[in-house]
């Protein structure tokens, strides 16, 4: 009986051992985003490091949207890829600016790909991408106001389908806050430098794995990304702090108290009045989200309530000359200074 009772505990433990052997099976779907650098590669890589058993694909097209990877017929592979796969995973990316712009192309884009996945028992975690670019005060600078409304979809679609999502953006926000002389994106204002796509890999590795972003492989030779230790230590750190305090209910929550606190389009234009200045504006709005500066004219934009965009057009000496207050579902209020 007791040589049962040993085999018996033995078998269990094979069991468990080539159950624990099963690599995680993870898909990413996107675009640019998600093939530039390789970044299904450096999770890759990242994972044969840890010897954490997994297996990464991926279906990538340029400049593609999670809507149109669903209903163009030139693109089919990419939810086939999904229902055959055998996926434990699958992550998924739109369109840098529909999440922003279109919020709800996202939204119903990642219901359809939630149900298709739904069906074949794989889990669903979202790619919350970064923010565009701008250069201000000759530094290159995330668009905050973009990266708020990426942020807010992705976590309104986690919260509405029970997806997992990887905060990149967030944690690319965090780099850029402590870090505004080291950019992420390159030249054209969009794409990632590899230590963005490298700090994108730390976040969805931690995420998938559960594990700290820590001691990762520094070069990946897939990628080319030749990054210094520091720099990759760093960048570690940076994808650990986020995760640790992120939750997609938690940044709605957060979103929801900031928007409160802005002003509405009728309070914002009651408080010009002719010869105002921009020191003056910022008294009332607050910091920009962005400025764009020429010889002739400069451009602060601003924040308001529920999403609505101010614009103040300005000489270089700060004197405002007309400003703009664009409302969702309202259309663009022009108001010129010297009428008031």
């Amino acid at each position: 009986m007791r040589s049962l009772y040993t085999f018996i505990l033995s078998f269990l433990a094979l069991l468990c051992q080539l159950h624990a052997a099963e690599p995680l099976r993870v898909l990413f779907i996107g675009n640019s985003y998600t093939y530039c650098n390789d970044l299904p590669g450096i999770v890759q890589a990242m994972a044969d490091e840890k010897k954490y058993p997994m297996e990464v694909d991926s279906y990538t097209v340029g400049a593609a949207s999670l809507r149109s990877l669903l209903n163009s017929p030139q693109h089919a592979q990419a939810a086939r890829k999904l229902a055959e796969g055998n996926y434990d995973w699958v992550i998924l990316q739109d369109q840098s600016q529909t999440p922003a712009y279109n919020p709800n192309d996202t939204l119903g884009a990642v219901q359809r790909w939630s149900q298709l996945a739904a069906a074949h028992q794989t889990r669903v975690m979202l790619f919350l991408t970064w923010a565009h670019a701008d250069t201000m005060n000759g530094k290159t600078c995330l668009q905050s106001a973009m990266q708020d409304d990426t942020s807010h979809t992705y976590c309104r679609a986690a919260v509405q389908h029970q997806a997992s999502v990887a905060p990149v953006g967030e944690a690319w926000r965090r780099w850029y806050k402590k870090h505004p002389d080291k950019p992420l994106h390159t030249r054209d204002m969009s794409h990632p430098t590899p230590a963005g796509s490298y700090l994108a890999a730390c976040v969805i590795y931690n995420a998938l794995t559960d594990t700290p972003a820590t001691k990762l492989p520094l070069r990946v030779k897939s990628a080319q990304l030749r990054l210094t230790t520091s720099q990759a230590r760093e960048l570690q750190k940076t994808a650990a702090a986020t995760l640790r305090t992120f939750t997609p209910q938690g940044y709605l929550d957060a979103y929801a108290k900031k928007d409160a606190a802005l002003l509405t389009p009728e309070a914002a234009a009651a408080t010009l009045h002719r010869g105002m200045s921009i020191s003056e504006l910022t008294e009332h709005l607050g910091s920009p989200a962005s400025i764009h500066k020429s010889a002739e004219q400069h451009i602060y934009q601003f924040r308001l309530r529920g999403k609505a965009e101010f614009a103040a057009y300005c000489t270089p000496r700060g004197s405002i000359r007309s400003v703009s207050i664009m409302t969702p579902g309202a259309g663009v209020q022009i108001i010129d200074l010297d009428t008031l």
